[in-house]
């Protein structure tokens, strides 16, 4: 009993915390200073990757006090842990020279997400999360053709409905809202929606890429590293960055973020006497970090604690908790927040049902007639090594996947 309640714990506070990632950051985009809004992705990115450093001090607090070996009354989550860890006196110390491994994914995810926090300011949050959902198709392509990776013909059904899904929810770009001159002055204030959807796609391609190099080459080197100091090392990589190159750069370039007559892209001055100026967007940018910090650590223990299919639903299920909650806030919030129910919301409500069945076509959970489903053991490596419901922490994963090889293999063994 006790174990179950852990269990739904863990999952709800990651999808919590993953639900109010994605509004948040909308939220902060949308609130205001002296009739400016507060449209700075690359900070928004930059307090992305400050939350992902916090993943170190919590890694040395857990592992000081060992708390976390004591989760399971029935001690299947210690041996997990120990098994997790194993190795770690040899491999899991952080060298130098795996440091600047880390330099390489976190540079990635920079881009990727600094592309992503561009289009999110042009389009909804429910419809930047369900874009988010074309790096199944990404990873899928490039398993094929980069790491040789053998995919039955019901993964390449499952690929294609979630094609079909990201094209529905993509098309509600061409409808014209039910707003009509107010939604052709958020146009001209924020860029089209179209330019939006195409940022995300790219961050997510760009994504795809991350995923792949820390399968292939992280995977490879067989790093015994635990999966809260990946987060950290490439938050920590991700921060150095965003401050020495990328916000100095955008102040350089043009754009439509203008201060006294002088426009850049992004003025990072600017950002800075906002946040002096208003309590509530300082209040929420903590609140941004710490939750960030919150679904990283959530969606570790989600994996290990529970299962890596759970991860999958969670990262699935996200769309759908996103869009209920900005219906919601559009009511609440006296339509100063939030998305409310258009035309368009139909076709996006059609490509999200897609995507769901989509995802279960390719993981097996919806056996479609006249598909093999017969495992061998090549199978398993192949699902075990690189799932399609990637997250993050891919190379973290690639470790669970060796856990949960050695917790079968013990589970055998005391059958036999």
């Amino acid at each position: 009993m006790v174990k179950n309640c852990v269990d739904a714990s863990v999952f709800i506070v990651g999808l919590v915390f993953g639900t109010a990632s994605s509004i948040l950051s909308k939220v902060l985009f949308d609130m205001m200073v002296d009739d400016k809004k507060f449209e700075k992705p690359l900070f928004q990115t930059l307090m992305m990757f400050v939350g992902m450093s916090l993943a170190l001090p919590i890694h040395f607090m857990f592992n000081k006090s060992k708390k976390e070996t004591q989760v399971s009354v029935d001690g299947e989550s210690t041996a997990e842990y120990e098994m997790l860890h194993e190795g770690d006196a040899d491999q899991g110390k952080l060298s130098w020279s795996t440091i600047k491994l880390l330099l390489i994914p976190s540079f990635f995810d920079l881009v990727a997400t600094a592309l992503a926090n561009c289009g999110l300011v042009m389009i909804d949050v429910s419809i930047y999360q369900l874009m988010k959902c074309s790096v199944i198709v990404f990873v899928a392509i490039f398993k094929r053709t980069i790491l040789r990776v053998h995919l039955k013909r019901y993964m390449w059904l499952g690929v294609v409905l979630n094609m079909i899904a990201v094209t529905l929810v993509a098309a509600t770009s061409f409808f014209p809202s039910d707003d009509g001159a107010d939604a052709k002055a958020e146009v001209q204030k924020t860029g089209s929606p179209l330019l939006g959807i195409f940022l995300v796609v790219l961050s997510c391609l760009v994504q795809s890429g991350q995923y792949v190099f820390e399968e292939k080459v992280m995977g490879d080197a067989d790093l015994s590293i635990p999966p809260l100091v990946v987060v950290g090392m490439e938050g920590v990589w991700g921060l150095l960055l965003s401050v020495i190159f990328v916000l100095p750069i955008a102040a350089m370039l043009p754009g439509n973020d203008c201060v006294d007559g002088k426009c850049s892209y992004e003025n990072t001055w600017d950002t800075l006497h906002m946040l002096s100026k208003s309590m509530g967007i300082l209040g929420m940018t903590i609140t941004y970090v710490f939750v960030i910090t919150g679904y990283n650590a959530a969606a570790i223990f989600v994996t290990f604690l529970l299962d890596s299919v759970w991860h999958a639903i969670l990262d699935n299920f996200r769309p759908i908790s996103v869009w209920g909650t900005q219906l919601a806030l559009y009511f609440i919030t006296n339509k100063k927040f939030g998305e409310k129910w258009v035309t368009a919301s139909w076709l996006q409500l059609g490509g999200l049902v897609l995507l769901l069945v989509g995802t279960a076509v390719y993981n097996a959970t919806i056996e479609v007639p006249c598909c093999d489903y017969v495992i061998t053991e090549e199978d398993i490596d192949d699902t075990d090594e690189f799932n399609m419901s990637v997250s993050p922490f891919v190379m973290a994963t690639s470790t669970e996947s060796r856990v949960r090889r050695r917790r079968s293999s013990l589970i055998q063994s005391r059958e036999v």
